[in-house]
């Protein structure tokens, strides 16, 4: 009896996919990272990505859910984007289900790596629905004024099962779980905070995250809500701090982001929070933070330009009239020969 039980369980495993799903559903649990359709330099097709393809195109909602289940951690994160695609009705589930592995993820897309999580990647598919009903209705609009538009962007490549309330409500239920959830993975919280544009409405369980997690993203996202009282937890949090300082450029920040000049000197975030300042005193440590960027460049110019250029559109950004003049001579230096 107990070897009939041991044969025919394997049986009833298997029979929850067809065959055909089964066979790539196999092969896809063989590769260990998630692909884009195409990578390295020389533009590969990705294999992983083409089994993933093939099974969006033959498996039931049903049997992606199994597979979803079941599969190793890549091919958890490859299928779950179809889960989101197809409007899976119990989204939520595979999202706290998601929420309690901890394990990272390498990600390729094209020639460049990063590490995730399944929560992570899983809260991002939401935004990217988001974002092609936007790029849909701004590409719409484009159409009506030039037909010509849609060679370049063809409109279907931007077609979502979602609609715009839809998906915003069902981003905020992710939020609202994963801010209550008590031991959270920093990589999922940061993507969650990034996508957000650090802007989330519970100020009390954002300082709670960013109190046991302290990241780039947690701080500006507490920053955000510019209470004098949490001055002392973004200033102590030195070299991740700076994105912070620029979603609440309080006076007590200053003299510590003069004294960051001269080792700063190519940190973006650096910039974006000197570039909040719209003061006298912030139009002089900009002309020291150009004089540096100049001088340690000197022997590589084209990385100081770049640099200089970066500077230059997070002043253009700010829009701060006691930046003008520095401005003007910013874009004269980068720009030379323009009449």
């Amino acid at each position: 009896m107990k070897k009939f039980i041991f044969l025919f369980f394997p049986i009833v495993a298997f029979s929850q996919l067809s065959e055909k799903v089964n066979i790539l559903f196999s092969e896809l649990n063989t590769f260990e990272r998630v692909e884009s359709e195409h990578i390295s330099f020389g533009g590969i097709q990705s294999k992983s990505y083409q089994l993933f393809e093939d099974i969006d195109s033959i498996a039931s909602t049903d049997e992606l859910v199994y597979m979803v289940k079941n599969g190793n951690l890549s091919t958890k994160a490859y299928l779950s984007y179809l889960l989101v695609d197809r409007k899976y009705e119990k989204n939520t589930e595979i999202f706290k289900l998601f929420l309690k592995n901890n394990d990272t993820l390498n990600i390729t897309v094209g020639c460049v790596g990063h590490t995730s999580t399944l929560a992570a990647e899983f809260y991002s598919y939401f935004f990217n629905e988001k974002r092609k009903i936007e790029d849909r209705k701004a590409l719409e609009s484009e159409i009506l004024k030039d037909p010509k538009a849609y060679e370049f962007f063809p409109i279907e490549d931007y077609h979502s099962n979602w609609n715009y309330e839809e998906i915003i409500n069902s981003i905020n239920e992710l939020n609202g779980i994963a801010l209550k959830t008590d031991s959270i993975n920093p990589i999922t919280i940061n993507t969650i905070f990034r996508l957000n544009d650090y802007q989330l409405n519970d100020y009390v369980k954002v300082k709670s995250i960013a109190t046991k997690y302290p990241t780039r993203e947690t701080l500006a996202t507490l920053a955000s809500f510019k209470e004098d009282k949490d001055l002392n937890i973004i200033l102590e949090n030195k070299k991740i701090n700076f994105l912070a300082i620029s979603k609440f450029p309080h006076s007590s920040f200053f003299s510590y982001l003069q004294e960051s000049c001269e080792n700063q000197y190519q940190n973006l975030d650096f910039y974006d929070a000197i570039t909040s300042y719209c003061t006298k005193e912030s139009g002089l440590e900009l002309e020291k933070l150009y004089n540096k960027i100049i001088l340690e460049n000197k022997k590589f110019p084209m990385l100081g330009d770049e640099l200089l250029v970066y500077l230059l559109n997070f002043i253009e950004d700010k829009k701060c009239s006691e930046h003008n003049d520095f401005f003007v001579k910013l874009n004269d230096y980068l720009t030379p020969n323009s009449p």
